[in-house]
């Protein structure tokens, strides 16, 4: 899709708009060293064209950074040394490859850098950190997106993270405690936390409807090796401070010197938080605004530790991988607690489960490793009702192929489609490890076929995003000249001929009670 890459380029962070008309992309396309925004029709009719401002020789976006659209996609955010050489400012350009840029961001010292930044959803203020005043000091500052006045410093501490509330109005962030303060500066911060009540704060997220935030907090307690420790828990509070904070998850300290970060959700409704502690691998789901007691999830007929968890679309049931050193399965229960776990696969009594998501339809989609690595490994779907048996959607396993990038773990490896109909997932089917693009029915009343188009020897597929209202994607692959990344367009599931679904099959549920399961002790 993208131009012709010259040799040492390439295309780096990418999105495909809205409408789903055109890609956008940043990357080396061009000049080697100076990364640029580009965009280019997804149809082909046009060739790419570049949106950021020009810049001179050994200056650009910074690469660590990716660009940000505007809420309607008429214009283009980033971060560029482009004024002043090594100094990283905040620039908006239009998307009509006008390239005629507007500075956001106020006046740094020699130097200062914009560190990140993030618009306001209704696209009329930029927040965004930056050591304007001291080196290595991030203070938070304000912009409104038409610059109309100047930024504003929107607290005095350095804030170490921050997120903008969903009716633009507010910017909560975590300094030494979690804050608030309007948007636009108008009134001084508001401490929604304090130490009395948790020492620490880490992770935070605020609620869809923006009533409260739900962050992680502890305490700091002696260890006999590490000297100190934290103990994690789950904390909420409301945003407009009129109430106190909620401690949700009382905090759990850590065992052999292992204090994790926790992991947690909250459901579309805002109601209820679900809490993974990664120091005894246990699951917890609280009311987030504490107004029932919480609950343990894995609640088991034997001692098991939780390595994964996701939610349902609409946020009622909690999907979960538990075992022990006997094996892992796969089970959901309600986000609630009001009915003890069921399990939705049989107890695989090697290697691991990974890679969750639930689909809007209904499933579950995960990846079988067998040996712990995505050597042999296979992807599968059940459904959340468990009623009928996981069925498998990749080919079966043959000598060194496997399910997702071996020589990149941490990134994806399965993508739902917008209509929950279809999986696309990366594989590498034999000894060479070439990764290729692959796509299932999520039900598998198919076979598999391939989506990505042959690679060079060492190519591999890395990312993929949909194009919306289409049976289309966008990949990311080095496909034609080994380690040069660039985009390529495909459809999928128009070529896999439609049927009647599998025929039903007996599941763990088949016998006893609907809804039921037969759980072993490993």
């Amino acid at each position: 899709m993208n131009a012709p890459v010259v040799p040492g380029g390439y295309v780096g962070f990418w999105k495909v708009s809205a409408d789903g008309s055109r890609v956008f992309y940043a990357g080396w396309p061009v000049t080697v060293g100076m990364n640029e925004v580009y965009d280019v029709p997804l149809d082909g009719s046009q060739a790419s064209r570049a949106l950021s401002a020009p810049f001179l020789p050994g200056r650009g976006c910074f690469p660590n950074a990716s660009f940000q659209l505007s809420p309607t996609e008429t214009r283009v955010l980033y971060l560029a040394d482009q004024d002043t050489d090594e100094m990283q400012e905040l620039f908006s350009v239009p998307t009509d490859g006008s390239r005629v840029s507007t500075k956001l961001s106020g006046p740094l010292i020699a130097q200062g850098d914009v560190l990140d930044f993030q618009q306001t959803p209704n696209g009329t203020r930029v927040v965004y950190r930056a050591d304007a005043t001291a080196n290595n000091l991030y203070h938070l500052f304000s912009a409104p997106a038409d610059v109309s006045t100047p930024p504003v410093q929107l607290h005095p501490q350095m804030a170490f993270e921050f997120k903008v509330t969903p009716d633009s109005s507010r910017v909560v962030f975590r300094a030494s405690q979690l804050n608030s303060v309007p948007v636009d500066g108008s009134a001084p911060a508001q401490l929604l936390s304090n130490s009395g009540v948790t020492e620490y704060v880490g992770e935070f997220a605020i609620t869809p409807d923006g009533q409260r935030a739900v962050f992680e907090g502890g305490y700091w307690y002696p260890d006999p090796v590490t000297e100190d420790e934290l103990a994690r828990g789950l904390y909420s509070v409301p945003l407009d401070g009129s109430g106190p904070v909620l401690e949700l998850i009382e905090p759990i300290e850590a065992t052999f010197s292992l204090s994790y970060p926790a992991e947690f959700l909250i459901t579309p409704d805002s109601t209820r938080a679900v809490f993974h502690s990664l120091v005894d691998g246990q699951l917890f789901g609280a009311h987030t605004a504490g107004l029932t007691p919480s609950v343990r999830l894995n609640d088991l007929p034997f001692a098991n530790t939780v390595r994964s968890f996701r939610l349902s679309s609409d946020g009622s049931q909690v999907v979960f991988v538990a075992g022990s050193g006997g094996g892992h399965a796969l089970y959901r229960v309600p986000v609630d607690g009001s009915a003890t776990p069921v399990a939705l696969t049989p107890l695989y009594p090697a290697g691991l489960l990974d890679n969750l998501e639930v689909s809007a339809s209904g499933r579950v989609v995960y990846v079988r490793l067998p040996f712990n690595s995505s050597i042999h490994a296979e992807l599968y779907s059940v459904r959340l009702d468990g009623m009928l048996a996981p069925v498998r959607l990749s080919d079966p396993p043959a000598s060194g192929s496997g399910i997702g990038n071996p020589d990149f773990t941490s990134g994806p490896r399965l993508w739902i489609s917008p209509d929950a109909g279809w999986v696309v997932y990366l594989a590498h089917q034999d000894a060479s490890r070439v990764v290729e693009l692959f796509c299932a029915p999520i039900d598998g009343r198919h076979p598999a076929q391939r989506v990505s188009a042959p690679m060079v020897a060492g190519g591999d597929v890395y990312s993929v995003q949909f194009v919306p209202s289409a049976l289309r994607l966008v990949y990311s692959a080095d496909q034609e000249t080994d380690g040069t990344n660039e985009l390529f367009t495909s459809s999928y599931g128009a070529r896999v001929p439609h049927g009647p679904p599998q025929p039903p099959t007996k599941g763990l549920q088949a016998s006893g009670n609907p809804g039921s399961a037969t759980m072993t002790a490993p």
